[in-house]
């Protein structure tokens, strides 16, 4: 019985080994610019899986929220930088950025999906928070691949 729980449990890890690799070579011949990518991936997924769970959302349906609201955030970002960098201090700029992020966020979930702005709320509270881990945990990963 040992011997098949070995088995087993070396061929679940066997894929997340070489998955492992495959980022680790990765990341080490393009650098920073291979660590966004993964963390988009990684991001536009998070999203996906956020909006299936908290709204109970088809695939499709939370795809299309996984792209629309980073996309505005995107032009909230450009418009806040290009109007405002050199009238508002550093703390201030990031402040209001980051209440319009969750104001953008919460729209989108609540247009979208149908939802009540408390559950969208959740959502746009949620998935950064996550998406803060898959950062830190890639990150963490460069550091020991690149030192």
């Amino acid at each position: 019985m040992t011997e098949l729980v070995n088995l087993i449990k070396e061929s679940a890890e066997k894929p997340t080994i070489q998955l492992e690799s495959i980022i680790l070579e990765r990341t080490r011949e393009l650098g920073s610019f291979a660590l966004a990518l993964i963390y988009t991936v990684g991001h536009i997924f998070i999203a996906i899986l956020c909006a299936t769970f908290i709204f109970n959302a088809s695939f499709n349906l939370a795809a299309i929220d996984a792209f629309i609201e980073p996309i505005i955030n995107g032009f909230w970002f450009y418009l806040l930088h290009q109007f405002f960098k050199e009238k508002l201090s550093d703390i201030l700029l990031t402040v209001i950025y980051t209440i319009g992020h969750i104001s953008v966020a919460t729209l989108c979930a609540s247009v979208i999906f149908s939802a009540p702005l408390n559950l969208a709320a959740v959502d746009a509270f949620v998935e950064p928070i996550i998406n803060a881990f898959w950062f830190y945990s890639l990150h963490k990963l460069w550091q020991k691949t690149n030192s």
